[in-house]
């Protein structure tokens, strides 16, 4: 995945927590909810990972080049 797809994917990601949080409105979230949210947290995590390396490999070409 390159670096705008995970951006984008990153974009989502938020996207679909606001769904659930405005589904659930003033309730605590469903077992589903909740199980979907940690899930997104999860991609999220490594996502920014992967955003982080990938942008620090494009400044050092920059540098280099």
């Amino acid at each position: 995945m390159n670096l705008a797809a995970m951006r984008a994917r990153l974009e989502a990601i938020e996207a679909e927590r606001r769904q659930i949080h405005t589904e659930a409105g003033d309730n605590a979230l469903n077992e589903d909810q909740q199980s979907r949210w940690d899930a997104l947290d999860t991609e999220e995590t490594g996502l920014r990972a992967q955003v982080a390396e990938a942008e620090e490999s494009e400044a050092r070409a920059a540098r280099v080049a």
